[in-house]
């Protein structure tokens, strides 16, 4: 089967996710420099489809507003990652405008509810045996002496990464 990689693309959750992104970078009525620059940025380390591309594209002139986008994110991770980014992207000018600070803290209400923060929570714990079972093969073999980290999955590493970043975001919340 022949694939076009102008068709495919990101998950239409991550899609969504950027699409709002553009949106929250409008929240204070201007698209800086600077923010453009993060969004492309994120936007070139992704697959992105042509159409995907020109939807992009058309939301840097004419943003859709997230209550029409929030809903269509359905994968938690995504859900998650939008209040860190949009956390991020509200600095990008070098300050948080009222109306971004208020955007964020409704991405936090609605996307992060309390059984979301619980299904982040077990993501976390499960990594956490993860990583805790890969430590003790690795202390187990007593030939290599090498430490876990050498052998935890990349993929575990990020979401540490993640998780931590995203409690730090939600403490400065609370």
């Amino acid at each position: 089967m022949i694939r076009n990689p102008d068709l495919q693309g990101i998950s239409a959750s991550k899609f969504v996710m950027f699409r709002c992104l553009v949106t929250m970078g409008h929240a204070d009525g201007i698209l800086c420099d600077r923010e453009k620059e993060y969004l492309r940025g994120l936007l070139d380390a992704n697959r992105l489809s042509r159409v995907q591309k020109q939807t992009i594209e058309n939301d840097f002139a004419d943003p859709v507003p997230l209550r029409l986008l929030l809903p269509l994110i359905t994968d938690p991770l995504y859900r998650g990652q939008l209040v860190y980014f949009a956390q991020l992207m509200a600095y990008k000018d070098g300050h948080l405008h009222p109306t971004e600070a208020e955007l964020i803290e409704k991405l936090r209400t609605y996307l992060l509810d309390e059984g979301q923060l619980n299904d982040l929570k077990a993501i976390a714990g499960d990594l956490t045996a993860r990583d805790m079972r890969a430590h003790d093969t690795a202390a187990g073999d007593g030939v290599t002496g090498e430490r876990p980290g050498g052998n935890i999955d990349p993929r575990v590493q990020g979401w540490f990464a993640f998780f931590f970043d995203l409690l730090s975001v939600i403490r400065f919340f609370m």
